[in-house]
């Protein structure tokens, strides 16, 4: 019996030693925890990037318009009046794959025109020209524009085809040595479509790839695309064709990117002349969007009589004919056409008048001075809409050598627009809104054999530098 109670009291000294060891070593563990990683402080992967001034950038100017197209570069110095100078990196698309490239002389004003035939080309500057570079891509005959822009990570194209008579091809050029990868979604008037050749498309280094969508996912209907980039660096452009097939044959130009959905769309470069005029309507979200339909001019912005609220069905596209209505208001002056929407929404105005495409998308507030090269064409035009508050934005255009032909200042009102003629020769237009004005939208449209429209957008002034911590102090 003696033995039985001394080992009872023997199993109990034990139990309150691993009950005291096992309160313990967790207080002692979260203490530990606490000294490497204090509470206030946010992970590393919570933490914002910094930004820094851009000292390197580089713009990819997408293939088309023929062997007579031309890409256009010049430096946007202060106000184009600083004596901006130095050599910029040109590489054609024939070049990368062999691992060369040029040097490009570059002057405050001055267009210099890049050889290299119809093909895809890069424009890389660095240190002072790196937040100035101002690039486009033009034909001539019929006349067809766009910017040159940055890779960027997520864009939308609204309108584009996949059929006979509308096809776009989307380009996917990698300026990095590296691979990279991206996903294509797109969207039908039926709702999302499957299609997983379009999914993880991988692009080799310094190369471009074609996406044809006609040939990839033949269908009828117009699709907005969703350009996501997974793994590294790309610039996506898309290529749009309306083919009238046999009748007046076809006609090709650039589909802009839009950033992102959203709730009102400005878009700006209404064309006169006979034919017909297609909006386009996405709705990426998951309840029914409704939207509104507005006319914008220099005096004011009205819904017309007799439009419709337009319904967009979630995860699919609406396309809406405004032939007669666009047509009678470009001929009156009309200068945009606005979408009020009770849910983001991306767009796109796709026109074919005398038988010439151009495509007009949401343009983009500026928030700092701003230019386009404009293309060579019989005439030009800036159309501006959008300020938030009364102010004024000066207008200045120079011609391909730099000599300026006209510096003047254009007031802006809510509600309106403006209508501003360029003169013969104009090469360059710079636009700088005036301290506190808001929302200002602006496009170029240019009106020769055909007609195409280039919109402004704030120049890459900054670059993102993600911050690094140690897991230990």
């Amino acid at each position: 019996m003696s033995g039985g109670r001394r080992a009872t009291r023997a199993r109990g000294g034990r139990f309150g030693l691993d009950g005291l060891l096992a309160l313990l070593l967790p207080v002692a563990c979260a203490l530990a925890l606490l000294a490497v990683r204090p509470a206030d402080e946010r992970p590393a992967a919570e933490e914002s990037p910094d930004r820094v001034d851009l000292s390197s950038v580089t713009v990819a100017c997408p293939a088309g318009g023929g062997a007579e197209s031309r890409v256009a570069v010049t430096p946007l110095g202060a106000g184009l009046t600083g004596d901006l100078r130095g050599r910029v990196s040109v590489t054609t698309e024939e070049q990368a794959a062999a691992g060369a490239g040029d040097d490009l002389e570059l002057a405050s004003g001055r267009v210099a025109s890049v050889p290299g035939g119809g093909g895809a080309v890069l424009v890389s500057a660095d240190d002072d020209l790196a937040p100035a570079l101002v690039a486009g891509r033009h034909a001539g005959a019929p006349v067809a524009a766009t910017r040159c822009d940055v890779p960027r990570a997520d864009q939308w194209f609204t309108g584009v085809g996949a059929g006979a008579t509308h096809r776009s091809t989307i380009a996917l050029v990698n300026p990095d040595q590296g691979p990279a990868v991206a996903d294509v979604r797109l969207l039908a008037p039926a709702g999302p479509v499957d299609a997983p050749e379009l999914r993880g498309v991988a692009v080799p280094g310094r190369s471009v790839r074609l996406l044809e969508l006609a040939a990839l996912v033949p269908r009828r209907g117009d699709l907005a695309a969703h350009v996501e980039v997974l793994r590294g660096q790309l610039s996506a452009t898309v290529l749009d064709t309306a083919d009238q097939l046999g009748r007046a044959g076809a006609s090709s130009d650039w589909l802009a990117p839009q950033p992102a959905p959203a709730t009102r769309s400005v878009l700006l470069g209404l064309t006169r002349g006979d034919g017909t005029r297609t909006l386009v309507l996405a709705n990426p979200g998951d309840s029914e969007v409704r939207a509104e339909l507005a006319v914008v001019t220099p005096k004011s912005t009205f819904a017309p009589e007799g439009v419709e609220e337009v319904t967009v069905a979630p995860g699919s596209t609406r396309v809406v004919a405004l032939d007669a209505l666009l047509g009678q208001a470009a001929d009156t002056g009309a200068v945009g056409l606005v979408v009020d929407a009770t849910g983001p929404v991306t767009a796109s105005l796709r026109q074919v008048v005398d038988d010439d495409l151009s495509v007009l998308v949401p343009g983009q507030p500026l928030t700092q001075e701003s230019a386009v090269v404009v293309p060579r064409a019989r005439a030009a035009r800036l159309h501006l809409a959008g300020a938030a508050t009364p102010g004024s934005v000066t207008v200045a255009v120079h011609a391909a050598d730099g000599t300026e032909l006209t510096s003047t200042e254009v007031e802006v009102t809510p509600d309106t627009g403006a209508n501003v003629k360029l003169p013969a020769g104009a090469a360059l237009v710079a636009v700088t809104p005036a301290p506190g004005l808001t929302g200002l939208l602006a496009s170029v449209l240019v009106v020769g054999e055909g007609a195409a429209v280039v919109g402004l957008v704030d120049l890459p002034r900054d670059a993102r530098v993600p911050r690094v911590r140690l897991g230990l102090d």
